[in-house]
């Protein structure tokens, strides 16, 4: 009987034993998922995007390593991953267009359920990832529907600028008509807000004046969203 009585202490003390480290297990891999964040900065040309990816750098998100220099139309650097500007290029070319002559979303759509470029992305995403990582390049705006599925916890980072002072830009910088830079701030607009409309992960918007004028506030708000 004695026997019999510790017997039944000793299995349910081991199935409280499986029971607990399994909770716990499960629980520890559920908060380490949590904790792993992707940050992209999904904003237009000329829009200081690149200001915001200087600041996620310096907050020790990982941006990449191999960043596209800074030259005379950005002196200051575009902290953006060459990576994925060589993949957002090929996504644009394929789809018969380029950052700047924007494909159909037929095309793009199109593109994307053939599936060709998706074990390249994935084996991308996989290649930088980090704990808290991300990345910028404007033609994301453009080509978000090729990664979102392969993206960990993935956070949205907008910067709002008036359509009219983006053209402005383009035309200073690029020498690019002022009706022309207008349209293709339109459709960036157009195909950003599509996105934001059928995703429900954390977005925070930033507008371009407050952005450039107090760069500490923004840093600080930038900050808080990242959980850093």
């Amino acid at each position: 009987m004695k026997n019999k009585l510790l017997r039944n202490i000793y299995y349910k003390f081991n199935d409280y034993k499986k029971f607990h480290f399994d909770t716990i297990g499960k629980k520890l891999v559920s908060n380490d998922i949590e904790t792993k964040k992707t940050i992209i900065v999904l904003s237009m040309h000329r829009t200081a995007s690149s200001l915001v990816a200087k600041i996620l750098k310096d907050l020790d998100v990982n941006i990449g390593i191999d960043l596209l220099e800074a030259d005379n139309g950005n002196p200051k650097g575009y902290y953006e991953n060459k990576v994925f500007i060589e993949m957002n290029d090929k996504i644009l070319y394929l789809a018969g267009g380029s950052w700047d002559k924007i494909p159909t979303k037929k095309r793009l759509n199109k593109l994307l359920k053939k599936g060709k470029l998706q074990d390249e992305i994935k084996h991308i995403i996989n290649s930088q990832k980090d704990k808290i990582w991300g990345w910028k390049d404007p033609r994301t705006v453009l080509t978000i529907d090729f990664y979102k599925d392969y993206l960990v916890n993935p956070r949205y980072i907008i910067i709002e600028r008036a359509f009219n002072d983006i053209a402005n830009s383009l035309y200073k910088r690029n020498k690019m008509p002022l009706v022309y830079g207008l349209e293709l701030a339109e459709e960036y607009g157009k195909r950003l807000k599509e996105f934001l409309n059928k995703t429900d992960y954390p977005t925070l918007f930033l507008d371009f004046k407050e952005l450039v004028s107090d760069v500490e506030k923004a840093k600080n708000r930038i900050k808080e969203f990242v959980g850093q």
